[in-house]
C-alpha cells in the first residue's frame, strides 16, 4: 500500500530538495533490508536534491526501530558496508547510525517521518502473550480488538508516524481488508490518508 496523509501538498514551483531535518523510517527494521535499499535511492539522487550530500551523510536521515538487539546490529552492518569504499576512501570514521534503535515503535515514542516504510511482522494474535495484548489494547483497543493480529497495529499507528505531506508505503497480509474488524482500520486509513496504489499478489 502506498498512502499519504490528507493534507496541503506542495506549491508549484517551489524548488525540490531534501530539507536537513528530512527523515526515511522502518518502524519494524529487522535486518535492514528497506533502509538499505532506500540509501541506495538517495546516493541515487541529482545533487542538487540532496545538497552533495555522502552516503555517510545520508545515512542520518535514517531511521529504524525493532525490539530484536541482534537485528538491529545487522541493520547497521548492512549500512555500513553499504558506505564502506565512500568512507574509507574519505578516511572518515564510520557513522554511529544512532537513528537505528532498539525499542518497540508501537509502545515508545517515535519521531513522525516524511517517508515510512516497512514490512511489519506477520504474528498472528495467537502468538501474542496475555501481556502484549493487555498493552496493544491499552492504546488501540477502541480501534483494533484483542483477536487482531500484530501487523494491524502497525497499520493503526502510521497516522502517529508520518509527517504531513509525507508518505507510507507497505507490506502487508491483506486480511484487514477481509475481515470484520478490519473495518474500522480501513475507515480510519482512509479518513487519516489519501491511498493512490494498493497492489494485490497472489504470491
Amino acid at each position: 500500500e502506498l498512502a499519504r496523509p490528507r493534507s496541503g501538498r506542495r506549491k508549484r514551483g517551489t524548488p525540490l530538495r531534501l530539507p536537513e531535518t528530512f527523515t526515511i523510517c522502518d518502524p519494524a527494521v529487522g535486518a535492514g533490508a528497506f533502509l538499505a535499499a532506500m540509501l541506495d535511492e538517495l546516493a541515487a539522487l541529482p545533487c542538487d536534491l540532496t545538497g552533495g550530500r555522502s552516503r555517510r551523510e545520508l545515512s542520518e536521515c535514517l531511521h529504524g526501530w525493532d525490539r530484536d538487539s541482534e537485528a538491529v546490529y545487522l541493520a547497521k552492518a548492512r549500512l555500513w558496508l553499504q558506505m564502506a569504499e565512500e568512507v574509507l576512501a574519505r578516511g572518515e570514521p564510520f557513522p554511529a547510525l544512532a537513528g537505528l534503535r532498539v525499542g518497540d515503535s508501537l509502545q515508545d515514542a517515535v519521531e513522525p517521518a516524511d517517508i515510512v516504510i516497512e514490512n511489519p511482522p506477520y504474528l498472528r494474535q495467537e502468538s501474542l502473550s496475555p501481556a502484549e495484548k493487555d498493552v496493544l489494547s491499552a492504546r488501540f483497543g477502541s480501534l483494533l480488538p484483542r483477536q487482531a493480529d500484530l501487523y494491524s497495529y502497525f497499520l493503526a499507528n502510521l497516522s502517529h508516524q508520518v509527517r504531513p505531506r509525507g508518505v507510507a508505503v507497505l507490506v502487508t497480509p491483506v486480511a484487514w481488508l477481509e475481515v470484520d474488524y478490519g473495518r474500522a482500520l480501513q475507515e480510519l486509513l482512509l479518513k487519516e490518508f489519501e491511498i493512490p496504489l494498493a497492489i494485490a499478489s497472489a504470491c
